[in-house]
């Protein structure tokens, strides 16, 4: 099942990221989307408290909770589809326990930067976002409509 998806996230002083949002959206239209009760919001750089924190809809929930919702909708075999990958697949695995942790497709994530950057299309020819920027789940559809475009694909 190709699952797209987006995080928010602060970036901390000793390079790690700590998750704020995650906004996944199935192929078949199925969405899920949290925001992280246990982070500390006051602690957001400026450009987080600008971009980012004023697209917070809720709901809030403790990341205990997160894991648990989060592993019912990825299932047994996801396929994850996201723009840019790197740190919204490494949050993905931190909240699910890490790489070991996680169902074997989960493990690789599809980076749509990737495919744009190799492929023969150019950035004018991806979907406008449709939705608020910075915000996960409205990130999540549009991974979800250029995956489409780019696949020559309906969605």
């Amino acid at each position: 099942m190709r699952i797209f998806f987006d995080t928010e996230f602060i970036m901390r002083d000793n390079g790690v990221p700590e998750l704020l949002a995650l906004g996944m959206v199935k192929e078949t239209g199925e969405t899920y989307y949290v925001e992280n009760g246990d982070v500390d919001v006051t602690t957001a750089d400026v450009w987080v408290q600008t971009h980012v924190l004023p697209h917070l809809t809720g709901p809030i929930r403790a990341l205990p909770q997160i894991a648990k919702e989060v592993r019912a909708f990825l299932g047994n075999d996801p396929e994850l589809w996201a723009y840019y990958n790197t740190y919204d697949h490494l949050l993905l695995l931190q909240l699910l326990g890490g790489w070991r942790n996680v169902p074997e497709p989960a493990r690789v994530c599809h980076d749509l930067a990737t495919i744009l950057m190799l492929g023969d299309r150019i950035a004018e020819q991806m979907p406008k976002q449709a939705g608020v920027a910075h915000n996960a789940l409205a990130d999540a559809y549009w991974v979800e409509a250029a995956y489409a475009t780019l696949m020559d694909r309906p969605i």
